[in-house]
């Protein structure tokens, strides 16, 4: 899949109190399987669908793209030209020119979105560009805790996601890449699990993006993570549980246990 293929904006009809930033790669972009694409925007635009106009979400995915790449330095002329062609795939990208100091790619695009909250599912790629690779569980966790620092600024929060579970890599790194991810980031989003939890198997467009159900499970679990969390406009902090599955912890083999609730109506 080429890079720099993504999903269109997903826009509020009214001034939004929040601001929502999808950040991530295929998976973000809503892609099903090969060419073809959620038409509903994947699951930033069914959080969209699902939240109103209360709130602005921002689909900031880039398929094929890895931790590195959103890390990526401006200051070089090569990636001041990446900026350009973001300006022209992301309509609702503010226009502007990128800062002259140094800056990364993924600080650059939220510092013009100016969101108050950052969701980042990241970290596929770096793990199926080198599935064997001694050291690239901890090299992605580290580029993920960079990418959550550099984020982050006043008045925005930074929420790191677990990995899906998929039917292209081993299991093994995904497995302990979650699990950095959760012990050193005790507020992660747990999609991955919860999306195993979900039943994963049936979810599935292809061998590892999910299907139009499956970005649908990915929004409603979202959605209560949030609300449960106290992020959403109108939405009290709660332990309550809702389906579907709410589960923070992993699943032996990763494959989880298909929850009983059902949805409402390659390379990433």
């Amino acid at each position: 899949m080429a890079l720099l293929t993504l999903a269109g904006p997903s826009a509020a009809t009214s001034p939004p109190t929040l601001v929502i930033a999808c950040l991530g790669d295929s998976i973000t972009v809503g892609v099903t399987h090969r060419a073809a694409r959620d038409p509903f925007g994947g699951y930033p635009g069914r959080l969209q669908r699902r939240l109103g106009p209360r709130v602005h979400v921002l689909n900031r995915g880039l398929a094929g793209t890895t931790t590195a790449f959103w890390l990526t330095d401006l200051s070089s002329e090569d990636s001041r030209r990446i900026w350009g062609g973001l300006l022209q795939l992301w309509p609702d990208l503010p226009r502007a020119e990128p800062p002259r100091a140094p800056t990364s790619i993924m600080r650059a695009t939220l510092d013009v979105d100016h969101p108050e909250l950052v969701v980042v599912l990241l970290g596929v790629n770096d793990l199926g560009a080198e599935p064997a690779g001694a050291k690239i569980v901890e090299r992605t966790s580290a580029r993920l805790e960079r990418i959550q620092q550099e984020a982050s600024s006043p008045g925005r929060t930074v929420l790191l996601a677990t990995l899906l579970p998929n039917r292209r890599d081993p299991e093994e790194p995904r497995a302990r890449l979650n699990a950095r991810i959760r012990a050193r980031h005790p507020d992660a989003l747990p999609l991955g699990e919860r999306f195993a939890a979900a039943g994963w198997t049936h979810l599935l467009g292809d061998e590892i993006h999910p299907s139009e159900e499956g970005y649908e499970i990915l929004a409603a679990i979202l959605t209560e993570e949030l609300a449960t969390r106290g992020y959403l406009p109108g939405a009290p902090s709660s332990t309550t549980s809702t389906s579907p599955a709410r589960s923070a912890a992993p699943s032996p083999g990763g494959s989880g246990t298909p929850a009983a609730a059902t949805s409402p109506a390659t390379k990433r």
